[in-house]
C-alpha cells in the first residue's frame, strides 16, 4: 500500500482533468521540475457508476519481493480479480501497474456496455500521477478514442468499499 502522507506535500489543486492548467509562479510556493506539474487529481469520495461510466476501484500489494494487484467493480459489469505482477516491481510501479490493469479491463467493458468514461481509482498518489501524466499526453494504448480515462485517489483504510475490496483482493495475489 503505498503511503498518503505524499499528499501534504503535493502543493497541486485537487480537481478534475478536464481543468487542467500549469500553476502560476508565486513567491510563497518553490519552483517544481516539469516532471512533477501533472495534472490535478480528482477526489474519490463514496458514490456510484454515472450512468455513461465504468467505475474501477483498484489496489496493489507488495510484500516479500513479490507484488499482486486487486481490480474491483460492481457497476454495469462486476469484476473481483486478483493478479500476480512481474517480480521485481516497487511498491509504486506495483500500484501504477494495478491502475493501468484497471484501465485495460475498464476499457474493453466500456466499449461493450457503450459507455464513454473509464474511472479508475487508487490510494496511490505518485502511481496516480504518472497515470494521470499519461492520461494527459495522450500516451496510453489499448483505449479507444471513445473511451475517456480519468484517474481518481480514494484515502487508504477509510473504509470506501470498492477501495477496502480491492486491497482484499491484492493481498489475496
Amino acid at each position: 500500500m503505498c503511503n498518503s502522507k505524499f499528499l501534504k506535500s503535493l502543493q497541486l489543486p485537487l480537481g478534475s482533468l478536464a481543468r487542467v492548467q500549469p500553476l502560476p509562479p508565486s513567491s510563497s510556493a518553490p519552483l517544481r521540475p516539469p516532471a512533477l506539474l501533472t495534472p490535478p487529481l480528482k477526489i474519490q469520495r463514496l458514490r456510484r457508476e454515472e450512468p455513461n461510466e465504468i467505475l474501477i476501484y483498484t489496489d496493489a500489494s507488495h510484500r516479500d519481493g513479490t507484488s499482486s494487484a486487486g481490480i474491483y467493480s460492481c457497476g454495469v459489469e462486476s469484476i473481483s480479480r486478483s493478479l500476480r505482477l512481474q517480480p521485481g516491481l516497487t511498491s509504486v510501479e506495483a500500484e501504477r501497474e494495478a491502475l493501468l490493469l484497471g484501465i485495460a479491463i475498464g476499457s474493453r467493458i466500456a466499449r461493450r456496455a457503450e459507455r464513454e468514461v473509464v474511472t479508475v481509482c487508487g490510494d496511490c498518489i505518485p502511481a496516480l500521477q504518472d497515470v494521470a501524466k499519461l492520461i494527459y499526453e495522450g500516451k496510453l494504448k489499448g483505449v479507444s478514442a471513445k473511451v475517456k480515462v480519468k484517474v481518481e485517489w480514494v484515502k487508504a483504510h477509510s473504509g470506501v468499499k470498492g477501495n477496502v475490496s480491492a486491497h482484499k483482493l491484492a493481498r489475496k495475489g
